[in-house]
């Protein structure tokens, strides 16, 4: 009896997650605390090694199934089949990468917001514009050309 192809997909996914998991949160390759956000960043640390464990185990899993499945026989001469239109895979490939940028976007904002982030206050009056940015409890300005000074550094 053969298992059907999408409960096996499943089965592996599930795997491939659980182990991601796994490993990006008993995986500790962090130093000791140094600083009072240390605890914030290490967390936007396991968060990220767990997606990047579980994008490289699925990656080389399945490079290496293909090399495996689909090498070349003995009096195969020519090329394989040109296969294109999957327009539900072309989705899913598109959809997936999206989803995980924009969680990563979100929870690194979101972590960001937590260590303070930083307030934006303009002041219509000032002439050449000044923006006062509140940094973690500092107060500091800034003025339009030293802006432009940094961001052309």
């Amino acid at each position: 009896m053969q298992i059907p192809s999408a409960i096996l997909t499943l089965v592996i996914g599930m795997v491939l997650a659980l182990g991601g998991l796994w490993i990006g949160q008993n995986i500790n390759l962090l130093p000791i605390d140094a600083s009072a956000n240390a605890p914030i960043y290490d967390e936007l640390f396991k968060v990220l090694f767990t997606i990047g464990s579980i994008l490289f185990i699925g990656i080389v899993g399945l490079l290496v199934f293909s090399l495996i499945r689909f090498r070349r026989r003995s009096g195969q001469l020519g090329d394989g089949l040109a296969i294109e239109g999957n327009l539900p895979l072309e989705i899913f490939w598109t959809a997936v990468p999206a989803v995980v940028v924009l969680f990563v976007g979100l929870y690194s904002y979101d972590i960001y917001d937590r260590m303070g982030g930083m307030v934006l206050c303009a002041s219509p009056f000032s002439f050449p514009p000044r923006i006062p940015f509140i940094l973690r409890d500092s107060f500091s300005f800034l003025s339009i050309s030293s802006i432009k000074s940094l961001l052309s550094s």
